[in-house]
């Protein structure tokens, strides 16, 4: 084969790794970002409960506060009945009284039910919380690796760049320059292979004697159609006759 074009197919195999690998790179932030996201949901949701039990706490002690002030205010209305002169002010404290009863009445069942929500909001959340440092650690464990990977594709494709620089340099300028062209135009596949007599490249047959030559693999030669360099697979090793014959 062409010395000049081993290189070419090394070199778009280089290329083709790289396409690659820049794929996988891509994808680690998203794939971070989206393993973070899902905590964040998660820590969201373990805040809006704790913030709910606080408020659940601080409408209870509000409500306690209440009951104990209109206690207070009903005992003080009550010290004036040995005072009262006639029925009218004794009816009006004992409306009074019984406005109070029925406020600290409807208090009480209030408090009542903040006293099941708090306790329903409590058993919630400990779940909450120990879903979310299980998927915390998970997920750092999960970011740790990932930061790995995208360390580890990162050096080799610092090492594909260098390896590719070097077979630029071991080729003809124009011919690199050529290549260089191809692949930028061809989405990164300027080299590809014969089918019999079909180009891999655009799947469009090709000139008779051009196939010839590609398969003689002496000089480089495009496709008459996408222009693209081509070359021949390799014809598979003929199977050694004794493992091939049928058993007797």
């Amino acid at each position: 084969m062409n010395p000049n074009l081993a290189k070419l197919i090394d070199l778009n195999t280089l290329d083709a790794q790289t396409i690659e690998l820049k794929e996988q790179l891509s994808r680690i932030p998203k794939q971070i970002k989206d393993g973070r996201d899902k905590l964040d949901g998660e820590k969201k949701d373990l805040n809006e409960a704790n913030a709910a039990l606080d408020v659940l706490i601080k409408k209870r002690k509000e409500l306690e506060q209440n009951v104990v002030t209109e206690n207070d205010h009903m005992a003080k209305v009550k010290t004036k009945l040995p005072d009262v002169k006639t029925n009218k002010e004794y009816t009006a404290i004992l409306t009074e009284v019984e406005g109070v009863k029925k406020k600290i009445s409807a208090w009480e069942d209030e408090e009542l039910e903040l006293m099941q929500a708090t306790d329903d909001k409590e058993k919630e959340i400990p779940g909450l919380k120990k879903i979310f440092q299980d998927d915390e650690a998970e997920f750092n464990a999960y970011k740790t690796k990932k930061e790995a990977e995208q360390a580890r594709i990162e050096g080799e494709l610092s090492a594909l760049k260098a390896r590719k620089q070097e077979l630029l340099q071991a080729i003809e300028p124009k011919l690199a320059k050529r290549y260089e062209k191809l692949i930028e135009y061809h989405d990164n596949y300027a080299v590809v292979a014969l089918d019999g007599d079909v180009c891999l490249g655009c799947h469009q047959w090709v000139l008779p004697q051009t196939a010839v030559e590609v398969r003689k693999g002496e000089t480089i030669f495009e496709c008459n159609h996408c222009n693209r360099i081509l070359y021949a697979q390799p014809e598979p090793e003929p199977q050694d006759s004794a493992e091939t014959a049928a058993p007797k």
